[in-house]
């Protein structure tokens, strides 16, 4: 008994003496912390507790022990953080910031967008990573830039599992196979070119597509009768069908494709909440309330060159409703890029409106940046980075408007590169549009020379139109387009990026258009 008790009392002791210990612990940290007024704000204590929050929804308990090593943009190697031993990274960072409001938004940052991609991307796609954003140096205006996945050890780690890649087997790969890419004389001879024009259109929409047939009939296809490709999400009526074949050449080809659900609908890794609110946040964004455009986008970027109906073509020129071509065609278009081993064709280049993809420059670089030797050695990066690649000028071919080697959409880096960009959530978390997509892809994985300005085919998608300034151009493929209304050279046009990064001539009377 006596020396139960004697052990009861040891117990107590010990007890009383942890607990001091405790208490006098976090005295001294609560001491050693005094200086910042930030570490002993209530703000710094919500903030991470909301981090904390965030983190945890997403399923990740040990987020304590996320590396102190982190790739930051603009650097190509692992950057040691100066807490490298620190064993909790997000209060470290906060704690340096002495301003308790850029605090506590650089922790929201952290868990807001960690919460919105993380808790949908860790159940889509990934293995267990840390998918984190900070503000690093070379962020711009204090806005949360994408860092590189890691593992729990710092080491980086792939988008796609094992079985995910093995989907992605057997596709051309354009670092080996580019020539692949283009018919020669003898396969011509016998498997010709085959190309289609294709549209993705309602059936509201057709007194609005009538006309842009017409005019593609009489100033092209009149001599080529190439196919056509209507995809709509419901079934088009006969009316569509029968007034539309009407107008083409009846030696043309035309297919009306209602397209299966899954190709216009949600992703299963997708919060739909969080979708909504991303529409209501960008409400007042050309766009950026609307539903339908994301399943557009995501469609054209994705899905359309993956329809079956597709497999048969080579090229694809794609129209769209109320829009015009103002110049007669006499070569055939689809050819002519075979020949001259073109694989991106355009008409307008302009700037994208920077809110609605804050982070598809940062993820398409952890994309890169995994995937280094997907970069075509001849790229065409001074088109849409003029820093080298650390930043996205916005430049993009508007693709409503594209004639495109539907090889390249086929192959293994555009694939895995749209198929990482659909994982990310873009598409419904943000506002995404294929033309961006299109163009960053096409930029990056293709040699430049492979990428062509049609400054003879005259275009016009509402509020802009192409038309050649070149007198010599315009008079040759006889125009009807108002040469004052050209865009190619006014302010909010990528034109004169096109020229100066292949360094080509521009034609007279360019400098005039410019302050337009």
């Amino acid at each position: 008994m006596v020396a139960l008790r004697l052990h009861r009392k040891a117990y107590k002791i010990i007890c009383f003496v942890a607990l001091s210990l405790v208490i006098v612990f976090c005295i001294t940290i609560s001491s050693f912390n005094h200086d910042s007024d930030l570490s002993t704000s209530s703000q710094l204590k919500e903030t991470i507790a909301d981090v904390k929050n965030s983190f945890q929804q997403a399923g990740v308990s040990d987020f304590l022990k996320i590396p102190s090593n982190l790739v930051k943009w603009g650097s190509d190697k692992f950057v040691s953080e100066d807490s490298k031993d620190a064993s909790n990274f997000i209060e470290d960072e906060l704690e340096s910031d002495k301003d308790v409001s850029s605090a506590k938004n650089y922790g929201y940052d952290y868990g807001e967008q960690f919460k919105k991609n993380v808790e949908t991307i860790w159940k889509g796609l990934f293995t267990p990573i840390y998918y984190i954003y900070s503000v690093s140096e070379d962020s711009v205006d204090g806005e949360p830039q994408l860092l590189y996945p890691t593992k729990s050890d710092g080491t980086l780690e792939d988008y796609f599992t094992e079985d995910e890649l093995a989907k992605f087997d057997g596709l051309l790969d354009m670092t080996k196979d580019y020539e692949k890419m283009f018919k020669t004389e003898q396969q011509k001879a016998k498997d010709p070119i085959k190309a289609c024009f294709m549209s993705l259109v309602r059936n509201e929409d057709l007194y609005s597509i009538l006309p842009t047939i017409r005019k593609i009939e009489d100033r092209f296809n009149k001599n080529y009768h190439y196919s056509y490709v209507f995809f709509n999400d419901i079934a088009f009526t006969e009316e569509f069908k029968a007034k539309t074949k009407r107008i083409i050449n009846p030696e043309s080809e035309v297919h009306f494709v209602t397209l299966p659900k899954e190709m216009w609908s949600y992703p299963d890794f997708i919060d739909l909440n969080e979708a909504a609110k991303t529409r209501e946040k960008m409400k007042d964004i050309i766009y950026g309330s609307s539903e339908s455009y994301r399943h557009m986008c995501r469609f054209n970027s994705k899905w359309f060159y993956q329809h079956p109906i597709m497999d048969q073509f080579d090229y694809y020129w794609r129209i769209e409703p109320d829009t015009a071509i103002y110049c007669d065609m006499d070569y055939d278009l689809f050819e002519y890029m075979n020949d001259n081993k073109l694989v991106y064709g355009f008409s307008i280049s302009l700037h994208e409106y920077e809110s609605t993809i804050p982070n598809l420059w940062p993820a398409t670089k952890n994309f890169v940046q995994q995937r280094p030797h997907y970069l075509n050695n001849n790229n065409f990066l001074k088109f849409i980075s003029e820093d080298e690649g650390n930043l996205f000028n916005q430049c993009h071919f508007w693709s409503n408007f594209e004639v495109v080697n539907l090889n390249f959409y086929r192959s293994l880096q555009y694939q895995l590169y749209v198929e990482y960009l659909d994982k990310t959530g873009i598409f419904f978390y943000e506002r995404a549009g294929d033309a961006p997509v299109h163009s960053i892809a096409a930029a990056l994985f293709l040699p430049k020379e492979s990428i062509k300005y049609f400054d003879s085919i005259a275009y016009m998608h509402p509020p802009y139109t192409h038309c050649p300034i070149d007198d010599k151009v315009y008079m040759k493929y006889r125009c009807d387009c108002k040469q004052p209304d050209d865009f190619t050279f006014q302010g909010y046009s990528c034109g004169n990026q096109y020229y100066d990064a292949l360094e080509l001539e521009k034609p007279d009377g360019w400098e005039s258009f410019l302050n337009r």
